[in-house]
């Protein structure tokens, strides 16, 4: 999973991985990535490198547009 090796978050995964086994068509996994992101934002500190300002802001705007929990 070429996206895996670029994130590694086994939350999401789990989470994307139970959507596809419901099998439909029309499931929208934008809110789990959303929430996700929401997630993210809230740990910057966590991560082993920083996120450049540019890429917080879409993420931030991603979130505002989709995420379901807010901080």
């Amino acid at each position: 999973m070429k996206l895996y090796d670029l994130v590694g978050d086994d939350g999401l995964f789990d989470a994307l991985y139970r959507i596809e086994q419901e099998n439909d068509p029309n499931v929208d996994i934008r809110y789990v990535v959303a929430n996700k992101l929401q997630e993210w934002l809230n740990n910057l500190d966590s991560f082993f490198k920083p996120w450049d300002n540019d890429s917080i802001a879409i993420c931030r705007k991603l979130v505002e547009e989709h995420a379901t929990i807010k901080d």
